[in-house]
């Protein structure tokens, strides 16, 4: 089977979990998950393509737009 790799590469927030970051995670995550065991991906990494961080956490800028509900 193949590794993928998955390099977080936000350097500007070191990371930080935006929704558009977390929504490309899950779909790798949900490709992989479809394989049901049986597909081609052996190993999933994620690593981080910023020297300074792996991630930051959450996106506090990003988050301060929320409403109350999201």
């Amino acid at each position: 089977g193949i590794i993928r790799v998955l390099l977080l590469d936000r350097p500007e927030a070191r990371n930080a979990l935006s929704r558009k970051l977390v929504s490309e995670l899950a779909r790798h995550v949900d490709e992989i998950q479809a394989e049901e065991g049986v597909g081609k991906t052996r190993a999933l990494i994620i690593a981080s393509n910023v020297d300074q961080a792996f991630c930051s956490g959450a996106d506090l800028k990003e988050r301060k737009t929320f409403t109350q509900e999201e």
